[in-house]
């Protein structure tokens, strides 16, 4: 059963590019950090598709750790940055931000938490920008969360509610895209082998096809009948097999 649980913390995180390197992590969870396991934000964040409406998704770690990671894309204007806010090749530029927590639902995001985040991400955005070839990934800091999130319940399959920046609010089934990223505890894993039992026999009886169309292409042909000739005996004619001197008769 779900349980009510406020002002948790969360850390701030940010996946960008510059104008010469490509997309990678540049701010993570101090946590993520010291294990090594910040590449998880690499394999989970991509840009959304509306601008500043913001995705709530469940992911693992590769120690096994579950966690719950919130953000948003923003597209770096001229007052975020020094200079054009465009890569070498002209293309726009462009943050995933947000916060990491523990794993939980979120029914709507505080824009007080995203904001405190974007503030934290353009800071490290705007350094990583002045050394892109030696930028190292920087350490996220705890801070107080203020949204509201309920812990998720094992053996459950709910619903994420995520909302842009005028509050409203959409609903996307963690059965869906987002929810394949982790199994869901308790489900069953039967149509895995049913699938491989039937691969397996169409496998069997497409061999056995082979077998008898290469055994009924190599068979020698059959002999072909020896029939004994038939001697065909000229009749005999009357002036040439008498005797010669002969008186006729």
């Amino acid at each position: 059963m779900d349980r009510p649980a406020y002002n948790r913390s969360a850390w701030p995180f940010l996946v960008a590019r510059g104008r010469h390197r490509g997309y990678r992590t540049l701010l993570a969870p101090d946590f993520l950090l010291a294990d090594g396991d910040y590449g998880v934000l690499d394999d989970s964040v991509t840009p959304g598709r509306v601008p500043e409406q913001v995705q709530v998704v469940p992911v693992v770690t590769r120690s096994g750790r579950h966690l719950t990671v919130v953000h948003t894309t923003h597209q770096v204007t001229a007052a975020d940055v020094d200079e054009a806010p465009r890569d070498e090749f002209g293309r726009p530029l462009r943050l995933m931000y947000g916060f990491v927590c523990e794993e939980g639902r979120f029914a709507a995001p505080d824009p007080a938490d995203l904001d405190a985040c974007r503030a934290t991400a353009l800071a490290a955005y705007r350094r990583f920008l002045g050394d892109e070839e030696g930028f190292t990934v920087e350490p996220g800091r705890q801070f107080a969360l203020r949204s509201p999130v309920t812990s998720r319940g094992t053996g459950t399959t709910d619903t994420i509610g995520t909302t842009n920046t005028t509050g409203t609010t959409r609903t996307t089934d963690t059965t869906g895209t987002t929810g394949q990223r982790r199994r869901v505890k308790g489900s069953s894993g039967a149509s895995v082998p049913s699938r491989t039992g039937c691969l397996i026999r169409v496998a069997i009886l497409v061999l056995i096809g082979v077998l008898v169309y290469v055994l009924a292409t190599q068979c020698p042909p059959p002999p072909p009948n020896k029939c004994t000739p038939v001697s065909v005996l000229e009749p005999c004619h009357p002036y040439v097999d008498e005797p010669s001197g002969s008186s006729p008769r």
